[in-house]
């Protein structure tokens, strides 16, 4: 908070004073990160909706791999367990990853079967997501490139047509 005040040129009592506590001007910190990084993907809407659930997917992904991101989800990682508030906004993230997803699966699920819900499509879309968010988190430094929209497409096609085939008679 120190260094925090000093760097605004003001008081701690200042910054106390506007946000009240450590957790509560953190969690705005984490909320405006978060609210700016994850967003809804270009013009999406009027596209096949499966080109347009891999282009908000890989959207959300540019935005998960932005250095702040992956610093602020590393203190996620490591620190959500002490700060309820830290927990709470990423939870608000992903429920928001879900609502940018859901409207691309539900024409989808106009024009095909989907084997689940909506929202259980779209939370294992945003699973998948996740793990190469937590292995572009891990090595942030060494620059491993993970290019979004060669993720989503895999991503999108592995949640949506699956990886094993049945046979058409059970017991195979």
């Amino acid at each position: 908070m120190a260094s925090l005040a000093a760097s605004a040129a003001i008081g701690k009592p200042t910054i106390y004073a506007h946000f009240g506590s450590k957790p509560r001007l953190f969690s705005m910190v984490v909320n405006h990160i978060l609210s700016h990084h994850v967003v809804a993907g270009d013009d999406v809407h009027a596209e096949d909706p499966e080109l347009a659930l891999k282009k908000q997917l890989s959207s959300i992904l540019v935005g998960c791999f932005q250095p702040m991101f992956l610093r602020l989800f590393r203190l996620f990682l490591s620190e959500a367990h002490k700060f309820p508030e830290i927990y709470a906004a990423f939870n608000a993230t992903s429920e928001n990853s879900i609502r940018l997803l859901t409207p691309h699966l539900m024409r989808i699920g106009e024009h095909a079967k989907l084997k689940a819900p909506v929202r259980d499509v779209a939370v294992a879309l945003l699973a998948m997501a996740n793990n190469l968010v937590m292995m572009k988190t891990v090595q942030m430094e060494r620059g491993h490139d993970i290019a979004p929209d060669d993720e989503a497409d895999r991503i999108v096609r592995v949640v949506l047509y699956g990886l094993v085939e049945r046979s058409a008679r059970r017991g195979r």
